[in-house]
């Protein structure tokens, strides 16, 4: 089994402020749990993507957590830490996108379109078009 999968994203919606997009073929993402011996865990939130050299106009889809502080840079600072996530088949997920962003939102998908419908909803990740990041001049 190839330990990376790689995803496509589908416009869903554009306004003013956010840009959604499906993860085709992604019904859900997912972490490996540390405390339960990396079982798999699902996941929603705080995400960013990272390039691949390997895989050209590929990114790393990843959760993140954000932080005022860092042991190493001089105040003020902010420390942005990444780990990967990973499809139902413990795959790591590459997502065809063209640059880095170090703050977005995956919304899991995974459940049904609506009660007619069985068919699984797949993962949403939402770009901020305007940016977050706000920290250095509050």
């Amino acid at each position: 089994m190839n330990d990376i999968a790689k995803y496509s994203l589908e416009l869903k919606n554009k306004d003013e402020d956010y840009t959604r997009c499906r993860i085709a073929g992604l019904q859900k993402a997912y972490y490996k749990c540390e405390w339960k011996k990396g079982k798999l865990e699902d996941f929603g939130g705080a995400a960013g993507l990272i390039r691949s050299k390997e895989y050209k106009g590929y990114c790393f889809l990843c959760m993140t957590y954000h932080s005022h502080k860092s042991d190493e840079l001089p105040k003020p600072a902010y420390m942005v830490e990444f780990s990967p996530l990973y499809n139902e088949l413990g795959q790591m997920i590459l997502i065809e996108y063209d640059r880095d962003v170090l703050f977005c939102s995956v919304d899991r998908g995974g459940y049904p379109e609506n009660w007619d419908n069985p068919k699984l909803v797949d993962a949403t990740i939402t770009f901020w078009n305007n940016g977050t990041f706000e920290e250095f001049i509050k």
